[in-house]
């Protein structure tokens, strides 16, 4: 099943203080589009207060200028397993944006060939997945191709705690001189076991990763 948005559709799937049964399964979520100045958020899914579980669903070809190029997660305990999130773009997070601490599970996620985009003064950061102030736990995800300012893979702001198991960084690009973080780039590194970091690039600090703190 194909969920499709139209130009300029904003959000192609909202949630709203949606409760951990409600689950989205098997579906393709692609074509969400918002060009709204400052304000446009997750053009393939924008949930708030919300913890939704969402099992094999590829979110692919979805565009913001603002946060959260597929997926923007606004508080709530989202679960993702076995997904898939390829080419979406937007200024922080171009594949996903995590705002006001979230806990987010991600389990079998690759994230492929997401980007951000310039937005003036802004630095561009988190190609794959952005965010602060969040609880995270990653296990068996793949960041493979992601180009950002800054973070070409994962850029963490803030109070974030990640956990990070089986993790492969490949491939990822950071493209700012003043910043770094191929990989990942982070103000305080995650806790890490088992994870791969391969063929990453920087034109600043860390092709693989750059964290601020230890």
């Amino acid at each position: 099943t194909n969920l499709v948005g139209t130009d300029n559709s904003r959000s192609v799937v909202r949630a709203s203080s949606v409760g951990s049964p409600a689950v989205l399964d098997g579906v393709v979520v692609t074509g969400g589009y918002d060009e709204t100045p400052a304000s446009s958020i997750g053009a393939g899914l924008d949930a708030y207060l919300s913890s939704p579980t969402l099992n094999q669903v590829t979110f692919r070809g979805n565009r913001v200028t603002s946060a959260g190029g597929a997926i923007y997660f606004w508080e709530g305990s989202p679960t993702l397993t076995n997904c898939a999130v390829i080419g979406n773009a937007a200024q922080a997070g171009g594949g996903i944006y995590l705002r006001q601490n979230p806990t987010v599970t991600f389990s079998h996620v690759l994230f492929q060939d997401n980007d951000t985009v310039d937005a003036g003064s802004a630095v561009p950061h988190g190609g794959a997945l952005g965010g602060s102030a969040s609880v995270v736990t990653l296990t068996d995800v793949q960041f493979v191709g992601n180009t950002a300012g800054t973070g070409g893979g994962v850029s963490f702001s803030g109070a974030t705690a990640a956990t990070f198991t089986r993790v492969l960084f490949e491939g990822n690009v950071s493209t700012i001189s003043s910043s770094g973080g191929g990989g990942l780039g982070a103000e305080s590194c995650p806790v890490m076991t088992d994870v791969t970091f391969r063929n990453n690039t920087s034109a600043g600090h860390g092709g693989g990763m750059y964290c601020q703190t230890g």
